[in-house]
């Protein structure tokens, strides 16, 4: 656990810069350890507490045991008022006078994670954090843009048995880490809501094995019901390259395809196997990262690649030639450029170039681009540009 804790403490770093981060402090087990390691990473100064109770909260002083403990700023603002005026609101607006369990249940949790988002905005070049850990998020025990919302997730791929070797690597209170996690309503703990064990559960996630096929059962379902809660937003992606689209273009051409990847490292393929049918069009692809890979698999010159570098048009034609000779299809397209954060050497991240070479007509085009954005935004950019340039491209050759 050692190794763990300090690489989390580097991450939350890399993450964090020189912002101030802004947790809520429960004085549960999660919010404790998630407050001490990133107190560890940024020291005292940079965490700053907010207690919030709906009206009463019966282990509050928990809460203000854990600020104490770690020596961090904090304050505490009621929710309760705010959530009484809305429910009160709703109860006009719907006509009656209980509401329903899942508004009774999440409603709190939507508003704390507004008002850490409010404390955020007050104190500037804030972060909010996340404390859920691997287990709650399995099985979906949180609140969609309530306590599963945040700027980063120091915890959420430990179990709950980790959090708590994490808590005593950190050298807190026992009591503080084995404290019994209960949502603070029902008058239940979280465990006796859910009709099994965390430590079940843990050894399920982490091992596969499970005795109790009820429990196993159970627990298979709650995880695909709320996988939503931890994937992206869908989004309708208005791009005539993908999809049903790009099936149709080599359906109705009759022309076979494949991949060559630098950069995007099967991204590009990965984008196009999500299309059903396409196997019969798509005959595979090569990743290759390194110069090595280059030359050894897709016979790239090594002494162009020694003398002017992998991020060329030069490059990208190799490339592109080397998996249509290997593989025997009618075309390919290749990428290779810097995702970044960093340049390489003198090329700057975001730089890339794709190429698509025809085999018909023996044609090879190429674009170099200039892509904005983070590591990841400059790899999907790389993806949909390449898919793009690959159509546009064998339309004007055929």
């Amino acid at each position: 656990m050692e190794e763990i804790k300090n690489k989390l403490i580097q991450w939350i770093r890399d993450q964090v810069g020189n912002c101030t981060v802004v947790i809520g402090i429960s004085g549960g087990k999660d919010s404790t350890v998630a407050a001490a390691i990133c107190a560890e990473a940024l020291g005292k100064d940079k965490v700053f507490g907010v207690l919030m109770p709906n009206f009463v909260q019966h282990d509050i002083d928990k809460s203000h045991e854990v600020c104490e403990l770690l020596g961090i700023r904090n304050i505490t603002i009621n929710i309760g008022e705010a959530y009484k005026y809305l429910t009160t609101e709703f109860e006009r607006a719907f006509v009656k006078d209980e509401l329903t369990d899942c508004y009774v249940t999440n409603t709190p949790a939507r508003i704390r994670m507004a008002t850490l988002y409010g404390v955020a905005a007050e104190l500037g070049n804030a972060r909010v954090v996340n404390t859920c850990n691997l287990s709650e998020d399995w099985v979906g025990y949180s609140t969609k843009f309530g306590d599963s919302a945040g700027d980063f997730s120091p915890l959420s791929d430990l179990t709950v048995q980790e959090v708590k070797q994490l808590g005593y690597e950190l050298n807190l209170p026992a009591h503080l880490i084995e404290k019994v996690p209960e949502d603070g309503m029902s008058g239940k703990s979280d465990e006796e809501k859910l009709g099994f064990t965390y430590e079940e559960l843990d050894k399920y996630i982490r091992t596969g094995e499970i005795e109790n096929l009820e429990h196993k059962e159970k627990i298979d379902r709650l995880h695909v019901q709320n996988l939503h809660k931890l994937r992206l937003m869908p989004k309708f992606e208005n791009n005539p390259y993908s999809g049903v689209n790009l099936l149709k273009f080599f359906k109705d051409n009759n022309l076979t395809f494949a991949t060559a990847e630098s950069l995007t490292a099967g991204g590009i393929g990965s984008e196009i196997t999500k299309i059903p049918g396409i196997s019969e069009f798509y005959k595979g692809g090569a990743i290759v990262y390194s110069n090595e890979a280059k030359v050894k698999l897709l016979d790239v010159n090594r002494t162009l690649l020694d003398t002017q570098g992998p991020y060329n048009h030069q490059t990208v034609k190799e490339m592109a030639y080397g998996i249509v000779n290997s593989l025997g299809v009618d075309c390919a397209v290749a990428v290779s450029g810097v995702a970044g954060p960093e340049p390489d050497g003198n090329v700057p991240a975001g730089e890339v170039y794709i190429g698509v070479y025809f085999r018909p007509s023996d044609t090879f085009v190429s674009k170099k681009y200039m892509f904005a954005g983070d590591r990841e935004e400059v790899r999907r950019q790389t993806v949909n540009a390449a898919l793009e340039l690959l159509v546009d491209s064998i339309s004007k050759l055929i």
